[in-house]
């Protein structure tokens, strides 16, 4: 044992685990070099990164090109760069605690349980998945009439003036699921135009005579079949054709209305099978528990706290405790503090926009880039083209931009979206690369959007106006005779 050697431990173990810590934060759950570095793939790469470490601090001492007290300096730098992000990370965690929206204390069931206004996510038709794969349809034989606010709506800002005045929405919406367990009242076997897609196919909260698919139905005089399932995204919805298309007899489908939805399209699931039950057995059922289990689920909780994983994500928001009243505070209104931040424009008033919409307008184009659901969703339009063919129908892509692409600039969000859509970018390339038409309505609602409001301003959906302005388009691009659509 060489005289450095207590120093050269101590430097190699904290260096380690500082090298560990970045590593989940910075790198858990991201694609680099085409490799998707999830947990199992971290470990044996950590494991490499160990022995290197190990071994090249080793022949430094062994060679005597590092002094005991440099090793010594270098394990206490480490050490002391270790214990300030980990107490950064502390204080931060305890301060979000400090300034989180008075709802997040508060069971969100209790808080409905004690408000009088029905919420929309109590009156959302229920789901069940028909086969053991990952898509989703309604229960059938549902029919719902109501009045509610969007959903960004809590019980506590009711205590806002400006919010009750100038931003919460009361509606009107009504709907059927019928025995397919679709949002529709037209037979399936004579539409031979149907719509397939999330929320901006199915109507989130928006009336059956004012949402777009039935404009446009009414519009074409020809019937318009809406598959449209709310939280999902393109694997779930190319399951779920497959599943109707199977079905006997088949429904004749000439023409398919593919919506797909900027603001979380990229992100959703594209497991084959939904979730198992929790505790189904095998490793999962012995550690479920005992200490095992909490330092399996401790990267993960490392890396949601970190204040450097929260930067690097855009996420990183500072408040005031108890929602005091600043001009650069966009969770709070009139001390109410907010769960979805509120921002205002000359033109349009007080809006509320989902933080998630922000996040992803704003990201640049290696996210897209190098997202591991990129090639996933290249393989669906191989899928969808492939299904295409073989029942005969045509493919158009519909683009929905998000509240945050559209009125960025107007409203002034941070972090402010990048000039180019590069999602809907990327969806318009695949497909053109099988040949299905696209309409992009970025370009069109931006025309709209210069004077008048599009979307909810109490969720992230599009309001009245912006279904029929959408219906109209389609319309129009129907028919062949409609302009081309305007440059934003």
């Amino acid at each position: 044992m060489t005289t450095n050697s207590g120093g050269r431990l101590w430097a190699t173990i904290l260096l380690a685990v500082l090298g560990t810590y970045l590593a989940i934060v910075l790198l858990l759950g991201t694609r680099v070099f085409g490799l998707d570095l999830r947990l199992r793939a971290m470990v044996p790469l950590l494991l490499v990164f160990y022995l290197v470490l190990a071994f090249g601090l080793r022949a430094l001492d062994r060679r005597a090109l590092v002094s005991r007290a440099t090793f010594v300096n270098i394990a206490a730098a480490t050490g002391s760069i270790l214990l300030s992000l980990l107490a950064m990370d502390l204080i931060y965690t305890v301060y979000q605690n400090a300034t989180a929206p008075g709802d997040r204390h508060v069971s969100l069931t209790y808080a409905r349980n004690g408000d009088v206004h029905p919420w929309y996510g109590e009156l959302y038709p229920r789901t069940y998945y028909p086969t053991a794969g990952n898509f989703r349809v309604y229960k059938p034989g549902v029919t719902v009439r109501a009045e509610t606010f969007g959903e960004f709506y809590r019980p506590a800002m009711k205590a806002s003036r400006t919010l009750t005045d100038s931003v919460l929405q009361w509606r009107r919406i009504d709907y059927v699921i019928d025995r397919h367990g679709f949002r529709d009242t037209t037979p399936r076997d004579s539409a031979r135009v149907v719509v397939l897609g999330d929320s901006f196919a199915f109507g989130y909260a928006i009336a059956d005579d004012l949402l777009w698919v039935n404009r446009f139905e009414s519009a074409i005089g020809q019937p318009v079949y809406n598959l449209g399932i709310s939280s999902t995204g393109p694997r779930p919805q190319v399951d779920l054709l497959r599943y109707v298309l199977e079905d006997a007899p088949a429904p004749p489908i000439d023409h398919l209305l593919w919506v797909l939805f900027e603001g979380n399209d990229l992100e959703n699931s594209h497991a084959e099978r939904r979730d198992p039950p929790p505790a189904t057995g095998g490793k999962a059922r012995l550690v479920q528990g005992t200490v095992l289990e909490v330092v399996a689920r401790f990267p993960e909780t490392i890396r949601r706290q970190s204040v450097l994983h929260q930067w690097r994500t855009g996420r990183l928001v500072f408040r005031a405790p108890g929602g005091a009243t600043s001009l650069l505070d966009h969770y709070q209104a009139d001390g109410v503090p907010l769960e979805f931040p509120l921002y205002h424009s000359a033109r349009h008033g007080y809006r509320l926009f989902n933080p998630q919409d922000i996040d992803r307008a704003a990201r640049p184009a290696d996210y897209v880039a190098d997202h591991p659901n990129r090639p996933r969703i290249e393989r669906l339009f191989d899928t969808m083209r492939e299904l295409s063919e073989q029942y005969g129908f045509t493919v158009t892509l519909v683009l929905a931009p998000s509240a945050a692409r559209l009125y960025g600039a107007e409203f002034g969000i941070e972090p402010a979206p990048t000039d180019t859509p590069h999602f809907l970018n990327f969806l318009t390339a695949q497909a053109n690369r099988v040949d299905f038409a696209v309409v992009d309505l970025l370009s069109v609602l931006t025309d709209s959007s210069r004077h008048e409001l599009l979307y909810f301003r109490d969720d992230h959906h599009w309001n009245e106006r912006g279904n029929e302005v959408v219906a109209g388009y389609l319309t129009d691009w129907w028919a062949g005779q409609g302009p081309a659509p305007p440059s934003p």
